[in-house]
């Protein structure tokens, strides 16, 4: 009678977040770009209501530059970025930068620069309203019983799993994880600050799972 198989061993999932820095930086981002652009529209409404008077446009400039404001306050008041509406608030002060622009080329004796520079700015408000979600996701390495998942960046990221990986290379300012496949797979310091626990935890998870770590 042969022996029985040995049970398989359940990995509990564990979650290493590595972005405790970056995370803060983004948010003191966010509330200055909120600040930065408020401080814009009110300038741009105070100086064409100063020189014609109340208009929609600059209207819009008081109002959306006021709101603005608020919202950069509060998230340097909290310490946190507001929810996803924001990205259409953000999207909405692109617009409307973009149509200060185009108002600017219209009336014909401004510079070019200054011109540009709106339309910069909005395009740049509207990509930030755009990819608000894939800015403000965590970075962090993932190990649970199908693999490893991790996000190094908001536009950089992978997935393997376990029989997947035919080897895990640990060095003093990376990973490397080698696929069978021949595909090569790095966890820089540079992204990611406490490499050493993780390195130290991903090491002794391929080892159990018979996974080369040389």
């Amino acid at each position: 009678m042969s022996a029985p198989l040995p049970a398989r061993v359940v990995m509990e999932p564990r979650t290493i977040y590595v972005d405790a820095h970056a995370m803060r930086r983004h948010e003191r981002m966010s509330a200055l770009k909120e600040c930065f652009a408020a401080l814009l529209l009110l300038q741009a409404g105070w100086s064409r209501t100063a020189a014609f008077g109340l208009s929609v446009l600059s209207a819009f400039n008081w109002v959306v530059g006021l709101g603005l404001l608020g919202v950069g306050v509060v998230e340097i008041k909290r310490g946190k970025k507001f929810g996803a509406w924001v990205r259409w608030f953000d999207m909405g002060v692109g617009v409307l930068l973009l149509a200060l622009g185009l108002n600017l080329a219209a009336e014909g004796h401004h510079r070019q620069i200054l011109i540009d520079g709106y339309y910069g700015l909005g395009a740049l408000y509207v990509l930030l309203g755009i990819f608000h979600h894939q800015l403000g996701r965590r970075r962090y390495v993932r190990l649970d019983d199908d693999g490893v998942q991790v996000r190094l960046s908001p536009f950089r990221a992978f997935r393997l799993s376990w029989p997947d990986i035919s080897r895990v290379v640990g060095h003093a300012d990376s990973i490397e994880i080698f696929s069978k496949g021949g595909r090569r797979d790095e966890i820089p310091r540079g992204y990611v600050p406490n490499l050493d626990e993780i390195r130290e935890f991903m090491l002794d998870k391929a080892s159990g799972r018979g996974i080369a770590t040389k």
